[in-house]
């Protein structure tokens, strides 16, 4: 509501501020007509914007952020400004026209502006696109500009480039004219010449109309009148209308009437009428419409009377429009009908041989789209009403054979036993029930979240969490008053229920559809998650994936949507999989969803032995370096990387000094994290506890003191409740290390439950961790191997102040007894994102040095793995060359690549150094590794 308040003061001021000007010209001796137009001009426009945001207003008052007292002060500040704007418009309005405003003129406007209390809506340009079959529906508007005199020319060539469709080729062809006057006529004649030739048109909706008439599909009556209609007027605007022009037409309307409607054409006086000397002119093909257009509304009468109750169940199979006219070639046709499934007549349906090697989704369809009985497969009824004597030789149930589920081989085949593993499985039903639940994204003006859906077809309306709504800044579209009826005949008081507009989304981001839900504040509270057991390798095999497994990360586990059978039908595929137990898959348009009763291992004395041959050697590399995992990602790995990249980019800035800044990737625009400063505190005693147990007290408290002192780290003076986070932290103990036995870990993962974690709300970005084999190849490339590291190179680089507060954490004043907060000032090593902020910055930095520097830069860049340098090089002039430049390539970021070790020089002082985990021989110049010997206790059986 501020950012209104905020947006609107500097317009409003403008208006005063035209308002003055105007006020000034007009009084003048003799004042300048075009300076006032223009200025009348500019003033509209500045009311068009102002209006936009006082409607913004009154929509807050409608949603209850904005009480009546400040909605009452509104309306008569909104009252002040208008009355400002119409006495100014009135007062140049006269002067500008002074013979178009008699006395009369000025009494009637001044009555009908007393009596319109109504704002009519804008009316929009149509946009030109440059199919054919829209110029005319376009020109018609159009031309109304084109020849009105009084508007300039140059404001019609602006007003033609606006009504062109971006990227088409009409508008290709007006911007291919610069926007000058004599220009303007060019343009139009060329658009005329493109897409307005009436041969062109007339060839245009000749082709519709014969595609009408040569249509398989029989239409509807009315359907067919009002098509043919359609494209007849927009021949006769051509000039085809002649009776010569439309000889040919008429013969192929009549082929495509019904028999009955064709035979009282025949016998009707419109028919036999003489048209020598209508007058106007009438062609024979003008008395065909007429009596098209007279029969059906004798047919929408005979509606009226008869009513089409019984007729609309029908309606999905039949045409709701036809009569069934029993007549001698209605039972040849019928008699001759083939079968549904390979459309050949030499054998019944239920017999096809193409029918048995379909799926049964198949058949399904096949039997939707010839819109015949699933239980006798003909067609004229549904399979509520059949009254066919059928029995299924399978399972005895009223439908052919090849219709049986049980048949269904390929939805049933049983799975095949892997080879190399063997399997003992007994399952049981359990206790628990799974309904059916997607993982989707729910999304508004304000962000996305990812939420629980359920599909429920006891409801008969569908619901949206307020907690969703606030999240995401859901659109009101109205209130309604209802009453809900409850399990045990339960009916609940009338209440008001806020319709929202919501646009949901699957994990993909492939299928996106917007739903009007009703808001609950709460929809259903937790309900289980798919469990993990063979049922999931059966749906894998089939390449099929469930996302309301436990891994699957959702904002909140409670349900904030459910979808009832209103919008079910446009949820449900109608796939479904028996996974044997009750148990089953269901396909929705988001994905697929489990329902009905969990099956259980029964536990017996077999003991069996899995042994799993095949290992992911980038899964070794990521488990085994920085010890943060990845969640379930909700979003395609690129699509994170993609948003994580333009989050960096548009938030790194440097300071001064030369020192980058960084903002925290965040998911959503918002963090929506707990404090955790409980959990802080309670950490705080447990890893004092372990120190003072260590005797290492004072060299803890001394890190962080040079923290400070370096400004890594700063004290909070502001306390920000509800907009702060704290991180854990605990000592690592390392007593072979001379200058930091031990050193704090923070844990950026720590989470309060059912609430997320730091690294849940951050974008990890781009993994690093991949390029191991590629840096450990270049390392090997060259006679000389290089390694050195940046010192402190996650805390070289500064965040943000507005995301400093989400790395609080706690230690001791100078005498151990007071807590005392302080704040990262730096990026915080133990955060998910931390490696990409360090790659992202070095990348910046490198892209951008001098000319001559960028040769060594490159190299330095494609040798980094996270704060190490690991490169090779053939001569030693080349390594002195590039230690030279990359340091101070790097110092002018403020950071300190130092700890240089390379093969073949200077390799008395330390023989062996660690490389990525590798033991690296100097001297041998050899990459080795340490294999513990596998010590086998008891006997071997």
């Amino acid at each position: 509501m501020d950012r209104i308040r905020k947006a609107r003061t500097p317009v409003r001021a403008s208006i005063t501020k035209v308002v003055n000007e105007l006020d000034a010209e007009r009084t003048k001796a003799a004042p300048d007509k075009d300076t006032l137009e223009i200025k009348l001009i500019k003033l509209n426009k500045l009311v068009e914007e102002v209006e936009e945001l006082d409607q913004k207003m009154k929509d807050q008052h409608l949603d209850g952020n904005l009480d009546d007292k400040e909605y009452a002060a509104e309306l008569t500040t909104v009252e002040d400004y208008y009355d400002k704007v119409l006495v100014i418009r009135h007062k140049v309005n006269k002067i500008i026209f002074p013979s178009t405003l008699s006395p009369s003129t000025r009494s009637s406007d001044s009555s009908d502006n007393h009596k319109k209390n109504y704002k009519l809506p804008k009316i929009e340009l149509n946009k030109f696109d440059g199919e054919l079959k829209n110029w005319l529906e376009w020109w018609a508007q159009f031309e109304k500009i084109h020849v009105d005199s009084d508007l300039h020319t140059t404001d019609k060539f602006h007003y033609l480039t606006q009504s062109m469709v971006s990227g088409t080729r009409a508008a290709d062809v007006v911007k291919s004219y610069p926007k000058t006057e004599e220009n303007y006529q060019k343009a139009v004649d060329a658009l005329r010449e493109r897409f307005g030739k009436e041969d062109l048109l007339v060839d245009l909706y000749a082709r519709e109309l014969v595609d009408i008439l040569t249509k398989r599909e029989k239409l509807p009556l009315s359907k067919l009148y009002d098509s043919l209609q359609t494209q007849l007027q927009a021949l006769a605007s051509l000039g085809v209308k002649s009776e010569r022009d439309t000889l040919f037409l008429r013969p192929m309307i009549e082929t495509c009437v019904p028999k009955e409607i064709l035979t009282a054409w025949y016998r009707s006086t419109l028919y036999d009428e003489d048209l020598s000397t209508s007058d106007p002119p009438k062609t024979k093909l003008d008395n065909l419409m007429q009596f098209l257009r007279q029969e059906v509304e004798r047919e929408g009468k005979l509606k009226m009377v008869y009513g089409q109750k019984d007729r609309s169940k029908d309606s999905l199979y039949g045409d709701a429009h036809q009569e069934d006219v029993a007549t001698a070639a209605g039972l040849s046709s019928t008699s001759k009908i083939g079968c549904v499934f390979c459309d050949k007549i030499n054998h019944m349906s239920q017999d096809c041989f193409k029918a048995r090697t379909m799926t049964m989704e198949q058949r399904n369809d096949k039997l939707k789209e010839k819109k015949v009985c699933f239980r006798c497969l003909k067609s004229g009824h549904i399979s509520k009403k059949c009254s066919a004597t059928v029995k299924c030789g399978g399972c005895g149930n009223r439908h052919h054979l090849i219709m049986c589920r049980g048949g269904d081989k390929t939805e049933r085949q049983p799975e095949q036993p892997d080879s190399s593993v063997v399997r003992h499985n007994n399952f049981a039903r359990s206790n628990d029930v799974l309904l059916k639940v997607v993982v989707v994204r729910a999304m508004g003006a304000r962000g996305s979240r990812t939420v629980r859906m359920l599909i429920d077809e006891g409801s008969q309306v569908s619901y949206v969490g307020a907690t969703t709504v606030k999240v995401t800044g859901a659109k009101s579209t109205g209130v309604e008053h209802v009453r809900n009826m409850l399990l045990g005949g339960y009916v609940t008081d009338l209440h008001e229920e806020h319709l929202r507009e919501v646009e949901i989304e699957n994990l993909a981001g492939t299928i996106k559809k917007n739903w009007i839900l009703r808001e609950k504040s709460i929809v259903c509270t937790s309900l289980p998650r798919v469990p993990v057991g063979p049922w999931l390798e059966t749906l894998k095999k089939k390449k099929i994936n469930i996302s309301d497994l436990a891994t699957t990360r959702v904002e909140d586990l409670d349900i904030e949507i459910l979808i009832g059978s209103d919008l079910r039908g446009q949820v449900m595929t109608g796939r479904n999989i028996d996974l044997g137990g009750d148990l089953f898959a269901e396909e929705t348009i988001f994905g697929w969803a489990l329902g009905g009763p969990v099956p259980v291992p029964c536990h017996s004395n077999v003991a069996i032995a899995l042994c799993h041959r095949q290992f992911s050697l980038q899964d070794l590399w990521s488990l085994d370096t920085l010890g943060i995992t990845d969640s379930i990602q909700v979003k395609s790995k690129s699509q994170e990387d993609e948003e994580a990249k333009k989050h960096f980019i548009e938030n790194v800035t440097r300071k001064e000094d030369g020192r980058y800044c960084v903002g925290l990737p965040w998911i959503s625009e918002k963090p929506d994290l707990p404090s955790n400063r409980t959990i802080a505190e309670k950490r705080l005693q447990s890893t004092t506890k372990k120190l003072k147990d260590n005797v290492a007290v004072n060299q803890y408290s001394e890190i962080f003191r040079g923290w400070e002192k370096e400004g890594i780290v700063e004290p909070v003076n502001v306390k920000s409740p509800g907009e702060s986070h704290y991180l854990p932290h605990h000592p690592v103990f390392k007593p072979e290390s001379q200058t930091t036995p031990v050193r704090p870990v923070f844990d950026a993962s720590c989470k309060v439950k059912g609430q997320p974690s730091l690294n849940d709300c951050l974008y990890k970005g781009p993994n690093l961790i991949e390029l191991i084999p590629a840096v450990l190849h270049r390392f090997r490339q060259r006679k000389i191997g290089v390694v050195s590291d940046i010192r402190k190179a996650f805390q070289m680089i500064e965040v943000r102040e507005e995301d400093r507060d989400y790395q609080r954490f706690l230690w001791w004043d100078e005498n151990m007894e007071t807590i005392k907060e302080l704040r990262h000032a730096r990026v915080v090593f133990g955060e998910t994102c931390s490696p990409f902020l360090l790659g992202g910055v070095l990348e910046l930095h490198l892209s951008q040095v001098e000319e001559y520097m960028k040769i060594i830069a490159k190299k330095l860049l494609k040798s980094m793995y996270v704060d190490n340098s690991i490169t090779s090089f053939d001569t030693t002039q080349e390594y002195e060359d590039f230690r030279a430049v990359s340091t101070k390539i790097l110092a002018d970021a403020k950071m300190d690549l130092r700890e240089w070790e390379c093969s073949k020089v200077d390799v008395v002082k330390k023989k062996k150094t660690n490389v990525l985990g590798l033991a690296w021989d100097r001297s041998e110049d050899t990459l080795s590794c340490e294999v513990q010997p596998v010590v086998i206790q008891g006997p071997l059986t």
